[in-house]
C-alpha cells in the first residue's frame, strides 16, 4: 500500500513541473480536464485510510477469536486455528492453561487460567499452580503467603502434599472411655488409608485412632482403592461407627465385589452411598447385613445389572423402615436367599421391576418381616428356581399371597414356605408344579388364619410331610387328590390342629414306607368321622399323640393297624371324650416301650380291647388310663412287666371302674402312686398275692381280691 501511495505522489509532482513551464499554443480541440492537486491527495489518503481500517478489523476479529477459546472451551482445552468451525476443543497437555501457545498442541501455556499461577521453566511455562486463596467459598483456611502453599484445608479436604484433597468418606464414631482406641477400618485396608483427619486436625495415617476424649467424633479419611477390585469385609463389625457419607473421591468403577462390606456395623444408623459406582459390581452378599440400627438405605442409583449374589444383602436389618430398590436390575441375580430376613420393620418393598429369570435360591428371602403387609411378585420368573425353603416364613401380617405365576417345576424344596403366616387368610398356588418336590414339611404350619389354598399339591416325590398342614385351625377344606404318599416316610402332625376340619379324605395314601406318623390327625376338633382301614403302617415306629385332642370323633377302625415296629403310643388317643369302643385286639406291642396317657381323658370310653398286649420292652404306663371316668373294666393280664418302670397315675380318675385285672404285675413296681380315692366303693381286683400287701391300703374297703 506504501508503495502505490508512492508512485501516486511521484505522479502529481510530474504534473506540477509541467505546469510551470506551459506556453500559449493555438487552440485546436480543447484541452482534457484537470484535476486539482488537493483533491486527488483527499483521495488517496481516504483509500489508505479504508485500506488501514479493514486490516485492524481482520486482526480484531482474530484476536477475538483466540481469546474466545477460553469462554467456548473449558479450561486446559483450545480452538486450534484451522477449525473454520472455531467450536472444536483440544486438550492442552499443562493442566490449567487458559490458552496453548500458538494454538498448537505443544507443552506449552501461553497462560494460566485466573485462579492459577505461572511456574516457568526455561522461559516456558512448567505448570500452572492454583492460588492459594481463603474465605467463605475457598477450601483453604490458610494459606502461607511466602510459598503461596495451603497450610490448612477446611473439612472434608485434608491436607496432602501442601494440596487439599477431598476425603473419601466423613464418618462419626462413638466412644465412651478416654483414650480408648477405635479401628476405622478394616485392617486388610490400613495400608491404603493415605490421609486421616479427626475433627478438624490433620493426623498421621493409621487404620485406628485413639480418642482422648468419650463422646461422638468426626473422621474424615481418604483412602485409594485404585487397586483393588473386591471391597470384601471393608468396614465389617466396626461397632463405633454411627454415620458414614461417601464422597465423589471414593471411586468404586473398578469395583466387582462388596460382600460383607458393612457387614455387622451394629450401631450404625445413617449411611450415604449414592456416590457409588457399582456397574462393575457382582457380588453384593451380606453388604447390608447385621446393620440392625439403620433405619432408611437409598440405593436408587445402584447400577446392578451386573450382580449375580444377593443372599443376605439385609438381612437382619431389624429397624430398617424405608428401602428403596426399586430401580434395581437383577436380571443376572441367581440368589437372593434371606436377602430380606428379618427386617422386622419393613411394611412395604417395591420389587415390581425386579427380573429373576436366572433365580435359584429363594430360600428365606422375607422370613420374618413381620410388618410386610403386602407383596406383588407378578414380575417373578422363578423358571430356575430350586428352592423356597422357609421363603414367607413368619410374615405375620400379610394377609394374601398370588403366586400363581410362579413356575416351582425344579423347585426340590417346600419346607416352611408359609410357616407363621399367621394373618394369611387366602393364598393362589395354581401354577405350582411340585412334582420336583421331595419335602413340603413344615410348609403351611401355624397359617393360623388360612381358610383356603389354591391349587392342588403333587406329592408324588415327597418323603417329608411332617407338619404340612399343622395348626391351620381355619383351614375347612384341602384338596387332596393329587397326595401321591408311595414315598412318604415321615407324617408327624400332617394335620394337627386343624380344628375346623370335618373331613379329611386320606383313603388313597400309600403309607406303607411311613415310619413316623405321631400327631397325625391331633387337635383335629371337628372330625366326626375317620377312615383309616386303608393304612399299611408296617414300619411305623412311631403313633404318640395320634388321635389325640379329637374332641368329636366317636370312633376309629384300626383292625387292619399292624403295630409291630411301634416303640411309642404315648398319648395315642389321650383327650378324644367321645371315642365309646376301640377294638385293639390286633395290636401287637412287643416292641413298643412308651404308654404314657395313652387312653388319658377318654371320658366315654367304657370297654378297651387290649387282651393280647404282649409288652416285654414297655418302660412306662404312667398315666395310661387317668380320668377315663366311663372305663368299668380293664383287663392288663397279658401284660409283661419284666422292664416296667414308670407306673404313676395309671388308674386316677378312674371313677366307674369295678373290675382290675393286673396279675402279671410284679411285686418290685412301685405301687404308691398307682390308684387315687377315685375309685368306686366296690369293685374287684385280680392281682399277684406278693403285692396285696403293696396296693391294699389304696383300695375301698369293699374291694374283693382275687389272687
Amino acid at each position: 500500500m506504501e508503495e502505490n501511495i508512492s508512485n501516486e505522489n511521484d505522479e502529481i509532482e510530474k504534473v506540477t513541473r509541467m505546469q510551470s513551464f506551459e506556453v500559449s499554443l493555438p487552440e485546436t480541440n480543447p484541452p482534457p480536464k484537470k484535476f486539482p492537486l488537493k483533491t486527488i491527495l483527499i483521495v488517496s489518503g481516504l483509500i489508505a485510510l479504508a485500506i488501514i481500517i479493514i486490516l485492524i478489523i481482520i486482526f480484531a476479529i482474530k484476536g477475538n477469536s483466540d481469546s474466545n477459546d477460553k469462554d467456548i472451551c473449558p479450561n486446559g482445552y483450545f480452538i486450534p486455528s484451522d477449525d473454520s468451525s472455531q467450536t472444536n476443543c483440544l486438550k492442552c497437555s499443562i493442566k490449567d492453561c487458559e490458552k496453548c501457545s500458538g494454538n498448537t498442541t505443544i507443552d506449552i501455556c501461553d497462560s494460566c487460567s485466573p485462579s492459577f499461577f505461572t511456574v516457568y521453566e526455561n522461559e516456558t511455562i512448567k505448570a500452572c499452580e492454583p492460588l492459594c486463596k481463603t474465605g467463605e467459598n475457598e477450601i483453604c483456611l490458610t494459606c502461607d503467603e511466602k510459598t503461596n502453599k495451603c497450610l490448612k484445608c477446611k473439612s472434608p479436604y485434608i491436607l496432602m502434599d501442601e494440596k487439599c484433597e477431598l476425603s473419601s468418606f466423613i464418618a462419626i464414631f462413638v466412644t465412651k472411655r478416654e483414650n480408648e482406641a477405635i479401628r476405622l477400618i478394616n485392617p486388610t485396608y490400613s495400608n491404603n488409608i493415605i490421609g486421616l483427619k479427626v475433627e478438624d486436625e490433620d493426623v498421621k495415617p493409621s487404620g485406628t485412632y485413639k480418642f482422648p476424649s468419650p463422646g461422638n467424633h468426626k473422621v474424615y479419611l481418604i483412602v485409594d482403592i485404585s487397586s483393588h477390585t473386591s471391597l470384601y469385609q471393608m468396614f465389617n463389625m466396626n461397632y463405633e461407627m454411627i454415620s458414614i457419607n461417601f464422597t465423589s473421591k471414593f471411586n468404586t468403577s473398578k469395583i466387582t465385589s462388596m460382600d460383607n462390606m458393612f457387614q455387622t456395623c451394629s450401631n450404625l444408623i445413617s449411611i450415604d452411598v449414592s456416590v457409588f459406582d457399582t456397574s462393575k459390581v457382582t457380588n453384593m452378599n451380606s453388604m447390608f447385613k447385621d446393620c440392625v440400627n439403620l433405619t432408611s438405605l437409598n440405593l436408587s442409583s445402584f447400577d446392578t445389572k451386573n450382580v449375580k449374589k444377593m443372599a443376605f444383602m439385609f438381612k437382619d436389618c431389624k429397624k430398617l423402615e424405608i428401602l428403596d430398590i426399586s430401580s434395581f436390575n437383577t436380571i443376572n441375580v441367581d440368589s437372593m436367599n434371606s436377602m430380606f430376613e428379618n427386617c422386622f420393620a419393613l411394611t412395604s418393598l417395591d420389587l415390581t421391576n425386579f427380573n429373576t429369570q436366572n433365580l435359584e435360591n429363594m430360600e428365606n428371602m422375607f422370613s420374618n418381616d413381620i410388618k410386610l403387609s403386602y407383596l406383588n411378585l407378578s414380575s417373578f420368573k422363578t423358571d430356575k428356581l430350586q428352592s423356597l425353603f422357609s421363603t414367607f416364613s413368619y410374615c405375620e401380617s400379610l394377609v394374601s399371597l398370588d403366586l400363581s405365576n410362579f413356575n416351582t417345576s425344579q423347585v426340590i424344596t417346600f419346607s416352611s414356605t408359609f410357616e407363621g403366616c399367621s394373618s394369611l387368610v387366602s393364598i393362589n398356588l395354581s401354577g405350582f408344579n411340585t412334582y420336583k418336590a421331595m419335602t413340603m414339611k413344615n410348609m403351611f404350619y401355624q397359617c393360623n388364619s388360612l381358610k383356603s389354598i389354591v391349587g392342588i399339591l403333587d406329592t408324588t416325590n415327597i418323603r417329608d410331610f411332617s407338619f404340612i398342614f399343622s395348626n391351620c385351625y381355619s383351614l375347612t377344606s384341602i384338596n387332596l387328590s393329587k397326595f401321591n404318599t408311595s414315598k412318604a416316610i415321615s407324617m408327624p402332625n400332617l394335620f394337627h390342629n386343624c380344628s375346623s376340619l370335618k373331613e379329611i379324605n386320606v383313603s388313597k395314601f400309600d403309607t406303607s414306607k411311613v415310619i413316623i406318623m405321631s400327631g397325625m390327625f391331633s387337635g383335629c376338633s371337628s372330625l366326626t368321622t375317620l377312615d383309616i382301614t386303608n393304612f399299611n403302617t408296617q414300619n411305623v415306629q412311631n403313633m404318640d399323640n395320634m388321635f389325640s385332642n379329637c374332641s368329636l370323633l366317636t370312633s376309629i377302625d384300626l383292625i387292619n393297624f399292624n403295630t409291630t415296629k411301634v416303640e411309642t403310643m404315648a398319648y395315642m388317643f389321650s383327650n378324644s371324650p367321645k371315642l365309646i369302643p376301640l377294638d385293639l385286639s390286633k395290636f401287637i406291642t412287643i416292641n413298643t416301650k412308651d404308654m404314657n396317657y395313652m387312653f388319658s381323658m377318654c371320658s366315654s370310653l367304657s370297654n378297651i380291647n387290649i387282651l393280647n398286649f404282649n409288652t416285654p420292652k414297655l418302660a412306662s404306663i404312667k398315666g395310661m388310663f387317668k380320668s377315663c371316668s366311663s372305663l368299668s373294666s380293664i383287663d392288663l393280664s397279658s401284660f409283661n412287666t419284666s422292664s416296667l418302670k414308670i407306673n404313676d397315675e395309671l388308674f386316677f380318675g378312674c371313677s366307674s371302674l369295678t373290675y382290675i385285672d393286673i396279675i402279671s404285675f410284679i411285686e418290685t413296681l412301685n405301687y404308691t402312686q398307682m390308684f387315687d380315692d377315685s375309685l368306686p366303693s366296690k369293685g374287684k381286683v385280680k392281682l399277684n398275692k406278693n403285692v396285696y400287701d403293696k396296693i391294699v391300703s389304696f383300695f375301698p374297703k369293699n374291694w374283693e381280691f382275687v389272687f
